[in-house]
């Protein structure tokens, strides 16, 4: 089993900072793009979203009364999936079964 302290994505040798867990509901998604089983303790490192992916500020209001705090642990954005950085090429991400269309 693959420690929660080192990325999960088959020949991530990078491991950034930032880990995430893998969603419950997107686990099937994310194990078919990975290419590797994951569960609950799987870990995926910053290197493999886009940045547009990670929000690492809250922020609430609008205008002069906007707030803005900066989160201790960044957060992924809801229904992102790891794109960057993995095994193949991102055209190939096309012949992967992901069951919903994706932004790339």
């Amino acid at each position: 089993m693959v420690s929660n302290k080192t990325c999960c994505v088959p020949g991530c040798s990078k491991s950034a900072a930032s880990k995430f867990g893998v969603p419950q509901n997107m686990m099937s998604i994310w194990e078919n793009i990975i290419g590797c089983p994951l569960n609950r303790n799987s870990r995926v490192c910053a290197n493999h979203f886009k940045p547009s992916d990670i929000t690492s500020t809250w922020e609430s209001g609008n205008g002069s009364s906007q707030i803005s705090i900066c989160l201790r642990k960044p957060r992924l954005k809801s229904g992102v999936i790891p794109i960057n950085n993995l095994s193949y090429k991102v055209n190939d991400i096309n012949q992967v079964s992901l069951g919903n269309s994706i932004d790339i």
